[in-house]
């Protein structure tokens, strides 16, 4: 079980805010995660990694670092009006690869994410899909010589990979999955049911078969709740309830809930987030801005606790 931390954009008298986000995250996760931008023009993977990296290491903790080289609409890669870049610009791609094995080199994930939400390229632009698959094929084999036990994943939003996202109007597409056969390590989903427009009430006993279908390792990389009011705190803590339960039953290996603390949100620009962020993503945090518990924070600390001591004994 996990937490990931987003510090506020401006740090600039934050300092208090930041120590207790680290707390909370530090104190209930036995794995870390560092989620980065990559684009053409920031290959930079374990300088931007580092702070992470480093608390995970003082702490013991895993880590996981995940490469979201889409921008936050998830309709094109990041940073395009930057640099008219692509993976099937063979340069594009080695960079890629010699980006990642580097940060492999010095960081030492545990687990490498080469992509984050991947089947949403696959919807806006196959082709661009199709080349990604070539580059990540490349990258597996040069990080396994590298490094045989750095498990390797992508990640899929499964509401769109199970046909749950209404706004997308798109079906069901679980091929874009078996695109990639037998070469993930672990398969990663990011689940935000909310984006399906239903309650936790209404997820029922079948909103989480597909991954039924999926005969792989699974690991939960993001999911969350957003939780801004006292609704939607009930809706929150009720949502986890039936997630980790869940998550057990179905042998899930790991569960990341996308935030542990809220995030300052910048200020709006022509009706919209300056950074193209939704503004649901910065109430996520099981605990509050300045560090006060939500309804679900008990429900996570009971189960870390009991998993973390599961572990822990069964590792003696």
């Amino acid at each position: 079980m996990g937490l990931i931390y987003w510090p506020p954009a401006s740090l600039e008298g934050r300092k208090d805010l930041i120590e207790i986000g680290i707390d909370r995250t530090i104190s209930y996760s036995d794995i870390m995660v560092a989620q980065i931008p990559w684009s053409a023009v920031d290959t930079k993977i374990c300088q931007n990694a580092q702070w992470i990296a480093s608390l995970a290491k003082k702490h013991k903790r895993r880590l996981i670092i995940a490469l979201d080289w889409l921008e936050p609409s998830r309709k094109n890669l990041r940073d395009k009006k930057k640099y008219n870049w692509s993976f099937s610009d063979n340069k594009i791609s080695q960079r890629f690869v010699f980006s990642v094995l580097t940060a492999i080199k010095n960081c030492k994930p545990d687990y490498i994410l080469l992509g984050v939400e991947v089947n949403y390229l696959a919807l806006y632009n196959p082709k661009e899909f199709r080349a990604f698959l070539t580059t990540f094929q490349e990258a597996r084999k040069q990080i396994k010589k590298l490094s045989p036990e750095t498990l390797i994943s992508v990640s899929f939003q499964y509401e769109l990979l199970a046909g749950h996202d209404s706004s997308r109007d798109s079906p069901k597409t679980m091929e874009v999955l078996d695109a990639f056969g037998r070469s993930l390590d672990m398969v990663g989903m990011s689940i935000y049911p909310h984006l399906a427009g239903l309650s936790p009430e209404n997820l029922g006993v079948h909103y989480f078969n597909q991954l039924k279908e999926i005969n792989q390792p699974i690991g939960i990389f993001e999911t969350a709740w957003p939780a801004d009011d006292k609704k939607g705190e009930s809706r929150q803590s009720d949502y986890l309830k039936i997630l980790l339960p869940k998550a057990n039953e179905l042998g899930v290996k790991l569960v990341i809930w996308t935030s542990s603390a809220d995030t300052p949100q910048p200020p709006p620009q022509k009706d919209k987030l300056s950074n193209g962020i939704p503004s649901w993503a910065y109430d996520l945090g099981l605990w509050t801005l300045h560090g006060n518990p939500k309804v679900a924070t008990l429900t996570w600390i009971n189960w870390f606790l009991h998993r973390f001591t599961t572990t822990a004994g069964n590792s003696r």
